[in-house]
């Protein structure tokens, strides 16, 4: 997995730099926004879910209005929190990490609008836990347990993202929806870290974009 990551993010670098060489138009900015992540494990019916912050660079190239392709490294946090009912009262328990997150988007744009641009996008993200922690709290106490490194992942998401580019002068401001699908997705047991749970996990982002545009 770790390979496969490694070679996405250098593949990605490489078609990033042969766009540059082309007669395109670029992009540079921030963006940052909210993450809603949820996570579905396959041994229960119990969901997990939370509310994350991002917050990263924008590097993009247009091709004649048409077609972009834009590189968004982020810091992004994420959380998977539930809370049960049991025989010995309310436990709650959440997941929280922080992550880099190095996603890809290729969009598709309207290119008929003088001030605004709709697009859709498609690609690919590599997200590295970088430090995370399992909290539980029971009865009004709580415990807080680091997650290792060897327990924390690097996994790989399917990214289909909706939004416009807005265009005042030189500036570019692009608010955007997507909807990131985890396609190696799993958490620690919280009775075994040693031990993973597999599961469905997709987080929405909900984010706007502040670029410069010459």
């Amino acid at each position: 997995m770790r390979r496969l990551l490694i070679g996405f993010c250098l593949l990605s670098i490489y078609a990033y730099g042969q766009c540059l060489s082309g007669p395109l138009s670029t992009r540079v900015g921030i963006r940052a926004g909210l993450v809603y992540s949820s996570f579905d494990p396959e041994d229960s019916d119990r969901d997990l879910d939370g509310i994350g912050l991002q917050f990263g660079l924008g590097m993009g190239t247009d091709f004649m209005n048409m077609l972009s392709i834009e590189l968004i490294p982020q810091i992004r946090t994420t959380s998977f929190g539930r809370t049960d009912e049991t025989i010995i009262g309310t436990i709650k328990t959440t997941f929280s990490y922080t992550n880099i997150y190095l996603p890809v988007l290729v969009s598709i744009k309207a290119g008929t609008l003088p001030l605004v641009n709709p697009y859709l996008g498609i690609g690919c993200g590599g997200n590295f836990q970088i430090s995370g922690n399992l909290r539980i709290e029971t009865n009004g106490s709580a415990v807080e347990y680091e997650i290792e490194s060897d327990d924390r992942e690097n996994d790989l998401f399917l990214i289909g993202a909706l939004g416009a580019d807005i265009k005042l002068a030189n500036i570019l401001i692009v608010p955007e929806l997507s909807l990131n699908y985890n396609l190696t997705a799993d958490l620690p047991n919280e009775n075994n870290p040693n031990l993973s749970v597999k599961g469905n996990n997709i987080d929405f982002h909900f984010s706007i974009g502040l670029y410069y545009s010459p």
